[in-house]
C-alpha cells in the first residue's frame, strides 16, 4: 500500500528543507491521504476530479451526468427539462437541493470528463452507481434517439459503474 500524496509530500518537504522537510511533507501527507481515503495512485485522479468539481454525492453526479448528456443529445429539449424535474420529484428534493440540482444539471452541460466521479460513487455507493445508470438512460432516451456521443458517454459510465454495456 503505497500512499500517494504521503510520497509527494516526503518529496516536496525534501527538497524544502532537508530530513526534517521530507518528515514533516510525510507526516502532512499521510494526515491528507487518510483524511481523502487514498491508497493507490490510481485513487489520486478520480480524488482530484472531485475536489475540483465539488462535493460529489448521489445528486450532484446524477444532475451534472443528466446535464451532459441532455447538451450531448445536441439541443436541451423540455423533454429533458421535464425529466430532470420527475426526478428531482421522485427523490424529494426539497427548495435548496431543487437549487442545487437545476445548478448541477447546467454545469454538466459544458462539464468534462465525468468518469471518474461515477467511478468515485461506485466506490463509495455500489447500488446507486446502478440507479445512476438507469436514469442517465431514460435521460438519453427521452429525445427518442441515440447519437454516437451519447451512446459513448453511457458505455464509459456503464463501464466506470462496474456494469455491462
Amino acid at each position: 500500500m503505497l500512499w500517494p500524496v504521503t510520497v509527494l509530500g516526503a518529496l516536496v518537504g525534501g527538497l524544502g528543507g532537508a530530513l526534517p522537510g521530507a518528515l514533516l511533507g510525510a507526516v502532512v501527507g499521510h494526515a491528507l491521504d487518510r483524511h481523502w481515503r487514498l491508497r493507490r495512485w490510481r485513487d489520486l485522479p478520480a480524488r482530484l476530479a472531485e475536489l475540483r468539481l465539488g462535493d460529489s454525492g448521489f445528486e450532484r453526479v446524477l444532475f451534472l451526468c443528466l446535464g451532459r448528456l441532455a447538451k450531448a443529445s445536441g439541443r436541451v429539449s423540455q423533454a429533458h427539462l421535464q425529466l430532470a424535474r420527475d426526478l428531482m420529484q421522485q427523490y424529494r428534493l426539497d427548495e435548496a437541493a431543487r437549487l442545487r440540482a437545476m445548478r448541477d444539471f447546467n454545469e454538466g452541460k459544458t462539464a468534462g470528463d465525468l468518469a471518474p466521479l461515477v467511478r468515485a460513487l461506485r466506490k463509495r455507493e455500489p447500488a446507486r452507481a446502478a440507479e445512476l445508470l438507469d436514469s442517465s438512460w431514460r435521460m438519453a432516451v427521452v429525445s427518442g434517439q441515440l447519437n454516437e456521443e451519447v451512446r459513448t458517454l453511457l458505455f464509459v459510465w456503464a463501464g466506470e459503474a462496474g456494469l455491462g454495456q
